[in-house]
C-alpha cells in the first residue's frame, strides 16, 4: 500500500522465526510514466492574421500540464510550415521552421521572411512523452504595402460664403484581402473653403503596411456673377423738380455681395466701387445727385462678389423737370368795366417738361 517513486525501487525483506533463525530477500517495483502531457492550445496571435516582418509577433499557446505532476517539467517543440499539409504523425510534410526545446510556452518570430506561414505547437515531458500537435494557425508576413487611388483634381462650384460641399472616392487594393485602411486630410462630403485645399492621402492595410502618399487638390471657386440687381430713383417716380434723389440699391449672392458702383449714365463699369461688408442679400438707401439739365436722367448701378464677379448695369430713369409751367390769360382784354357788369376769363395753362398737373384760377 506504499506509495512509490517513478522509476525502479528495490524492496528488500527478512524473515524470523520463533526459533531466532532469519532469511533474507528482495525484490524491486518499477513505476514507469507512459502518460502524454496536455495539448497547447494556441493563443496569440489571432488565426489567419497579417504581421509585418520587422514587428516582433510572439507566438503564444497554452501551458500544458503533465497528469500529477509526473514527469515535469513540460517543454514544448514548435514547428512553422508554408504548407499546412502534415504526415501521419501530424507533424508538417515540409517544415521551414523546427524549434530546439522551449521551456517557455511562446517564442518570437521578428525577422521572418514575408510569404504565408502555418504552425503548431506540441509538449514533451521529462520522460519523453509527447503530446500530439495543436490545432493548426495560419499567419502571413506581409511587407507589401497597399496601392492608393485618388481622384483627378476636383473644382466645385461654390454654394455658400463657406465654399461647397465635395464629395470624392479614394480607394486601395493590396494583397491582404481585408481593405486597407484609407486616410485623408479631409473626408469626403464635408465643406471645402473658398480657394484650392490639397489633400493627402495614404491606405494602411493590418499588417501595418503604409503606402506612399499620393495628393489631389480640391478647389471651390466662385463663377456666378451677382444676381437680383436692382436700382430704384425716388421709390420709382417718373419725374422730380430737384437734383437732389434717393436711390434704393439691392442684389443677392451665393457668395456675398462685396462692393457696387454707381454712374449717372447708362454704364456704371467706369465708375469707383464702394465697399461693403460681405453679405449674401445686399440692401441700401442712399443719396444721389442727379446731373444738372431738365430732361431723363438715368442711373446705372454694378454689383460685386467676393470673387471679383460684376452684375451687368441694371439702370432706373426719372425726369428731372425744374422749369415752371405757363399761363396765358385770353379774355377779358380790357381792365376797366362798370359795376356789376358780368365779365367773362379766359386762360390756358401749359409745360414743356413734365406736363400740367392742375390748372385752376379765382377773383382776387
Amino acid at each position: 500500500g506504499s506509495t512509490f517513486p517513478l522509476g525502479v525501487t528495490t524492496v528488500n525483506c527478512s524473515a524470523t522465526d520463533t526459533a531466532g533463525n532469519t532469511a533474507d530477500g528482495s525484490f524491486t517495483v518499477t513505476v514507469v510514466d507512459t502518460t502524454s502531457p496536455s495539448v497547447p492550445t494556441p493563443i496569440s496571435p489571432a488565426d489567419d492574421i497579417y504581421v509585418q516582418s520587422v514587428n516582433q509577433t510572439l507566438i503564444d499557446w497554452s501551458d500544458a500540464s503533465d497528469v500529477g505532476n509526473v514527469s515535469t517539467p513540460v517543454t514544448y517543440t514548435y514547428e512553422a510550415s508554408n504548407s499546412s499539409d502534415t504526415s501521419e504523425t501530424g507533424a508538417f510534410v515540409t517544415p521551414v521552421y523546427v524549434s530546439g526545446v522551449l521551456s517557455v510556452s511562446e517564442i518570437p518570430t521578428g525577422g521572418t521572411p514575408e510569404g504565408v506561414y502555418y504552425w503548431h505547437v506540441k509538449s514533451t515531458d521529462a520522460v519523453g512523452n509527447q503530446s500530439v500537435w495543436s490545432t493548426i494557425r495560419k499567419i502571413t508576413v506581409d511587407d507589401t504595402a497597399p496601392l492608393v487611388t485618388v481622384p483627378s483634381d476636383i473644382t466645385e462650384e461654390a454654394t455658400s460664403p463657406l465654399g461647397a460641399v465635395v464629395t470624392f472616392a479614394v480607394t486601395a487594393t493590396d494583397i491582404n484581402p481585408i481593405t486597407p485602411t484609407v486616410s485623408c486630410a479631409s473626408l469626403s462630403g464635408t465643406v471645402f473653403p473658398m480657394g484650392t485645399s490639397v489633400l493627402t492621402c495614404t491606405a494602411t492595410d493590418t499588417a501595418g503596411n503604409q503606402s506612399a502618399p499620393l495628393n489631389f487638390s480640391v478647389t471651390v471657386q466662385d463663377t456666378t456673377n451677382p444676381s437680383d440687381a436692382s436700382v430704384s430713383i425716388n421709390s420709382g417716380a417718373v419725374y422730380t423738380n430737384s437734383l437732389n434723389a434717393s436711390l434704393s440699391l439691392g442684389a443677392n449672392d451665393i457668395v456675398g455681395v462685396t462692393g457696387y458702383r454707381i454712374a449717372d449714365g447708362l454704364d456704371a463699369s467706369l465708375a469707383t466701387e464702394v465697399a461693403v461688408t460681405s453679405t449674401t442679400g445686399f440692401t441700401a438707401s442712399l443719396p444721389f445727385t442727379l446731373s444738372s439739365g431738365d430732361g431723363v436722367k438715368t442711373v446705372a448701378v454694378q454689383y460685386r462678389d467676393q470673387a471679383g464677379n460684376w452684375s451687368s448695369n441694371v439702370t432706373d430713369d426719372i425726369t428731372l423737370d425744374t422749369t415752371a409751367p405757363t399761363i396765358t390769360i385770353n379774355a377779358p382784354t380790357v381792365t376797366a368795366y362798370a359795376l356789376n357788369q358780368v365779365v367773362n376769363a379766359s386762360y390756358s395753362c401749359a409745360d414743356v417738361g413734365s406736363g400740367v398737373a392742375t390748372c385752376v384760377g379765382d377773383v382776387a
